[in-house]
């Protein structure tokens, strides 16, 4: 059934092109993209093709995987330093994530910022917990202009999912979803929606019941290794030597308008500068941004945050990957990776 789906779900692929993914614009920046990465530039042509905004750095839980004692200001973006991050990046945006170090249904204006950013032409993702996606945020996201929701559900029993999500309540958060699907179906329209299973030592032994459990829903189910951001050191990692090409496309702003050089560097503690203070384009070539694009690409043990990072991209990076990388849009690649259910590469250490 898990896999006759993932047939199916590739039928959709055409579907996921939008206008960015033809637009002259949009495909010269994507080039530039893969172009400064290939020639490891320290110094961008292009501007980012993924926003990460963090609406509010508020949660309702505790999760055992997340750096949350990391996050120095829990407060919610204010409306101004949203928009202003909207405006200034959403010609050569193409994605913009409205989740970071928070749980974004937190946010009481998170429906007008997904409308904001679609009436920009830009596509939505958020990741929730799914504890306050109640009957009433369910039909507000249904008829909004969300493209993909991901609800996070790590256990095929109350017992583990709340070992791992601590403060969640399982049943309330299965029948949250079964529900945003019900009225989803009502509707005949609404987010792409998948659930998302963080694979760890705490939970693998359900991955197949959890998978049995939602295969007939109208759902993607996404099997997902846990990625340690954080080792201790080099021995930990089992990608040691990937050359990381977030920073030639990616931007995070926190919820006090604060822009790391990484949406890892959770602490901010490589501090770009703030989006109220300074332009976008002006703090993706800032001399900070520069310094750490130019080490990164070189390879984790270049800089000390990339050092502790084990993340690597799901799409290979090799020509072929690369070339995907200019030819689609993010929006488009993102569907398309979550339709089929991405896998990390295999580690070259054999885990």
């Amino acid at each position: 059934m898990f896999h006759s789906q993932k047939l199916k779900n590739a039928l959709h692929i055409p579907a996921c092109l939008n206008r960015k993914t033809f637009r002259p614009v949009n495909l010269i920046n994507r080039t530039r993209v893969v172009s400064d990465y290939v020639q490891k530039k320290s110094v961008s042509k292009s501007m980012p093709t993924v926003v990460e905004l963090e609406v509010t750095s508020r949660c309702n839980l505790n999760c055992i995987m997340c750096p949350r004692d990391k996050v120095k200001n829990k407060q919610d973006m204010t409306w101004e330093t949203f928009t202003k991050s909207v405006d200034e990046t959403c010609d050569l945006c193409e994605l913009y994530i409205l989740h970071a170090s928070g749980e974004p249904l937190l946010n009481s204006r998170i429906i007008e910022m997904i409308n904001y950013c679609a009436s920009k032409g830009v596509g939505t993702w958020l990741s929730t917990n799914a504890m306050v996606l109640d009957e009433k945020m369910a039909k507000k996201l249904i008829s909004s202009k969300l493209d993909g929701l991901v609800i996070a559900i790590d256990g095929a029993t109350a017992q583990t999912h709340e070992k791992i999500r601590v403060g969640a309540v399982y049943d309330k958060v299965v029948n949250n979803t079964l529900q945003f699907l019900e009225h989803k179906a009502a509707a005949r329209k609404g987010p792409m929606v998948t659930l998302q299973f963080v694979k760890m030592p705490q939970n693998s032994h359900e991955v197949d019941s959890f998978v049995s459990k939602w295969s007939n829903k109208d759902v993607n189910i996404l099997i997902k290794p846990v990625v340690n951001w954080f080792a201790k050191d080099e021995e930990d990692l089992l990608y040691p030597d990937v050359s990381c090409d977030r920073p030639y496309y990616w931007m995070t702003v926190k919820s006090d308008g604060s822009v790391p050089v990484c949406a890892d560097d959770v602490g901010i503690d490589y501090r770009v500068g703030n989006i109220n203070n300074s332009s976008a384009e002006e703090l993706w070539n800032s001399s900070v941004m520069c310094d750490f694009r130019g080490k990164a690409v070189k390879g984790k043990k270049h800089h000390e945050l990339c050092a502790k990072c084990d993340y690597t991209p799901s799409r290979p990076l090799n020509p072929i990957g690369l070339a995907g990388l200019a030819a689609l849009d993010m929006l488009s690649i993102v569907k398309i990776l979550f339709w089929l259910g991405y896998k990390r590469p295999e580690s070259p250490k054999g885990a």
